[in-house]
């Protein structure tokens, strides 16, 4: 049985620290994918708290409104 060669061992280092790299760069995505990910949710729980209050004060004006129409 023969050891690896240097060459092939070179090759494999090359590699190695080559996908060392990538999987570095794939979780800098992720995080940056997460941050925007929270940042949307905070953004969607706003926008849902004002369609909430605005239809309540639509609501409202409307009854409103309407009383003041059949109190005429």
């Amino acid at each position: 049985m023969q050891g690896i060669h240097l060459k092939d061992f070179g090759i494999l280092t090359a590699k190695v620290e080559h996908l060392e790299k990538e999987v570095a760069e794939l979780r800098n995505d992720v995080k940056h994918l997460v941050a925007l990910i929270e940042q949307a949710r905070g953004s969607w729980k706003t926008l849902m708290m004002v369609g909430g209050l605005s239809a309540v004060i639509g609501a409202t004006i409307t009854k409103t409104v309407q009383w003041i129409v059949h109190l005429k």
